[in-house]
C-alpha cells in the first residue's frame, strides 16, 4: 500500500494530464493508493467552493483510509524525539504520516524531501 502525501495530490488535482494525475490515477485503480485523515483535511481544505470540496471527496473514496490508532500517535512522537536528539526536525504532520508508513510498513509517495530524515520511512519511487 503505498501512502499518497497531500504533496502528490495537490499536483494530480491541479495539472490535467499530468504525470501524477495519470500515476496517482493507476495506484487507485489498482486498489494501492491509501490515506489518512490528515492527508484528507488537508486535501479538502484546499477547497474553494462546495462543488470543488465534493469532487474532490469523490477522487479521493477511491483511496483505502489508514484509521489513526494509538500506536501510531505514540510512534508520531518517537519519530520527532528521534529527530530532535539529530537535531533535525521535520513539520508535526508529517511525523504523523511518516508514523503510519512505519506502523502499517507502508511505503509514502511524496515531493517532501524531510520525509528521507524519518529512519525506517519507505519512500515510494514511481515506476
Amino acid at each position: 500500500m503505498v501512502i499518497v502525501d497531500t504533496s502528490i495530490w495537490v499536483t494530480a488535482l491541479r495539472r490535467k494530464g499530468s504525470f501524477e494525475e495519470q500515476y496517482v490515477g493507476a495506484l487507485v485503480t489498482k486498489g494501492d493508493a491509501a490515506i489518512v485523515g490528515l492527508i484528507l483535511t488537508e486535501v479538502l481544505r484546499g477547497a474553494r467552493s462546495r462543488e470543488e470540496f465534493d469532487r474532490l471527496l469523490d477522487r479521493m473514496d477511491g483511496c483505502e483510509f489508514i484509521e489513526s490508532k494509538e500506536q501510531t500517535w505514540r510512534l508520531a512522537g518517537e519519530v520527532m524525539l528521534d529527530l530532535r536528539l539529530r537535531g533535525e526536525t521535520i513539520p508535526f504532520q508529517d511525523a504523523i504520516i511518516a508514523a503510519h508508513g512505519l506502523h502499517g510498513n507502508h511505503e509514502i509517495y511524496s515531493t517532501d524531501e524531510h520525509f528521507k530524515r524519518v529512519s525506517g520511512v519507505r519512500i515510494h519511487v514511481p515506476i
